[in-house]
Order: C-alpha cells, then structure tokens, then sequence
C-alpha cells in the first residue's frame, strides 16, 4: 500500500463492500524492536 490512506480506502471500499465479507480489521506496524538481552530484574 502507498499509505495508512490508502489501505483505509482499500477496506472500506473493496473489502467491506462485498457481501461475503462480515468484517474487517487492520493493524499496521510501524517500526519493531528487538532486544534479544534480558535485563537483570
């Protein structure tokens, strides 16, 4: 997708206008960290 925009009028548009779909959610990532050390606590 070109933008958060974009997706948002894909769902809207083509997802949920279809009748076999019930609903739609979606979740975008922006950035993940990984820290595979475990600080001591």
């Amino acid at each position: 997708m070109a933008s958060t925009a974009a997706l948002q009028d894909f769902v809207l548009d083509a997802l949920t206008g279809r009748k076999e779909v019930a609903d739609a959610r979606t979740s975008v990532v922006f950035e993940h960290v990984h820290n595979p050390v475990v600080a001591p606590g």
